[in-house]
């Protein structure tokens, strides 16, 4: 399992179910390298591995891994840069995973029927 989420200054997680404020292993691209590259912006880049901010202006980003499919020699590591959005694709590989409009409206669409089977009263 590996997740990555955005939460405020108190902690708390930011709105999943109408904004693509999280992605687990299975949602987020992969790039060729092997590497998981997201973007947190308060603007959408059309990038498939952004990560909406919410319009919060600050927060916390977690990154939680558990029961790699082979032991691991090394543990995971993260580091962050920050770039003009106009210069992001500079800074990402060439083989960047892009979505369109759409394709986001799509999955905060699935994302919603997700959230409301998780929490919907018995």
């Amino acid at each position: 399992y590996i997740g990555f989420s955005l939460g405020n200054m108190w902690g708390e997680s930011l709105d999943f179910a109408n904004y693509q404020s999280s992605l687990g292993g299975l949602q987020a691209h992969r790039d060729a390298d092997n590497v998981f590259r997201l973007v947190v912006s308060h603007t959408d880049p059309g990038i498939a591995n952004w990560l909406d901010t919410t319009g919060q202006p600050e927060g916390y980003m977690a990154i939680r891994w558990a029961y790699p499919v082979k032991p691991m020699d090394n543990l995971p590591w993260a580091t962050a840069k920050k770039v003009p959005l106009a210069e992001l694709r500079q800074h990402l590989p060439a083989d960047t995973r892009l979505i369109s409009p759409e394709e986001r409206r799509q999955q905060i669409a699935i994302r919603q029927e997700h959230v409301q089977r998780r929490y919907r009263q018995h």
